[in-house]
């Protein structure tokens, strides 16, 4: 069906009454990722921990999509 292309579910998990998903497109996922690294002060272990989400095949996702985590800033940049 049209609607399964753009699914954007790894784990559907609850948390402060928000319905959190992780997108499965690799820049709607960067995008989802860094706006909550800014805007809720998180690390992102906190972010994947909460999203239910293994942060090495996190790590491994986005090293194969040319993205890197920069720790110092907080933020996913491309490489």
């Amino acid at each position: 069906k049209w609607w399964r292309r753009n699914l954007w579910v790894l784990k559907d998990v609850k948390w402060k009454g928000w319905n959190l998903m992780l997108p499965n497109d690799i820049n709607m996922l960067v995008s989802f990722l860094n706006t909550k690294l800014r805007d809720d002060d998180m690390s992102l272990a906190q972010i994947l921990e909460i999203n239910d989400a293994n942060e090495i095949e996190i790590m491994e996702l986005l090293d194969v999509n040319g993205y890197y985590f920069d720790e110092k800033i907080n933020q996913i940049k491309i490489k």
